[in-house]
């Protein structure tokens, strides 16, 4: 894999999870302030779909996680 690639998909992986993680927050104060939270987003997050989201959430989580740490330290140390 070239180097250049390497990086993009590196950097595609680091967004992605930063992405999940904001939605993972948003969710998880979805259903501790769904009063306030549900006004933000329109009606569209209530505490329901908030917790049912939220819930859904782990499994992915953990394939982006350990897709950043591969990407982040074991492509890092290969040579070109």
């Amino acid at each position: 894999m070239k180097n250049a690639t390497r990086k993009r998909l590196k950097h595609t992986f680091h967004w992605i999870l930063v992405a999940y993680l904001v939605v993972y927050v948003i969710t998880g104060l979805g259903i501790i302030y769904w009063r306030q939270i549900e006004p933000l987003t329109l009606g569209f997050l209530g505490k329901a779909e908030a917790n049912q989201i939220h819930d859904n959430m782990h499994i992915p989580f953990a394939v982006l996680l350990i897709a950043h740490v591969y990407l982040s330290l074991i492509l890092k140390k290969k040579p070109e």
